[in-house]
């Protein structure tokens, strides 16, 4: 049983790692086409790069409650930038995406006072996108 669960958990390792590497190379594909012109993958670029900042964060900091504020105002400023990027972009269905997921990622640190607010500002951007059953299904948390 220890053999199957340190193997699990290495193989969780090399699969999260693989993830991270796709990301990256998203990122910079990303990069490239609004280097090139392609303004409308902003807000995918900025959500991206927020979500993975904060893994690297949260990964590198763990559940660390001493820290867990710190991190959290970094990744609402990361975060606040994509949303900001989207509703420019009138991408409501993106920039409620990209509140859930800064919603998600301060509740995993343990502030919940944090989250509530993306989770709250979520719902108003799937209102405005029309996503009726998105706003209850959120509302709901």
């Amino acid at each position: 049983t220890t053999i199957t669960t340190t193997t699990t958990a290495a193989m969780t390792r090399r699969q999260k790692r693989r993830h991270l590497v796709k990301a990256r190379e998203c990122v910079r594909a990303l990069e490239k086409w609004f280097k090139n012109g392609a303004v409308d993958c902003e807000a995918y670029l900025i959500a991206l790069k927020a979500e993975l900042t904060a893994l690297e964060l949260h990964n590198k900091n763990g559940n660390k409650n001493n820290n867990n504020t710190d991190v959290g105002a970094r990744i609402e400023s990361l975060f606040d930038g994509a949303i900001e990027a989207a509703e420019r972009l009138t991408y409501w269905d993106v920039a409620g995406f990209t509140s859930e997921r800064a919603g998600w990622k301060l509740r995993e640190l343990g502030l919940e006072d944090m989250s509530k607010k993306y989770f709250f500002q979520a719902a108003h951007m799937y209102k405005e996108w029309g996503a009726a059953a998105k706003v209850q299904n959120i509302l709901s948390k």
